[in-house]
């Protein structure tokens, strides 16, 4: 393999590296986003729960 051909491989594998920083940065951005919500809807449901009770 030439000298030009391992830089053309290097580059692309560093390339390929920040891609995939790029995803984890993004799958972890997601995760915190789910943990968020499924908090929230667990409150909305307490609410709701308390709100029931005292209607009746």
């Amino acid at each position: 393999m030439g000298e030009s051909q391992e830089l053309k491989v290097a580059y692309d594998l560093s390339q390929l590296k920040r891609q995939i920083r790029d995803y984890q940065l993004d799958n972890e951005l997601l995760v915190r986003e789910n943990q968020l919500l499924k908090q929230q809807v667990r409150v909305l449901k307490a609410k709701r729960i308390m709100g029931k009770g005292s209607d009746h």
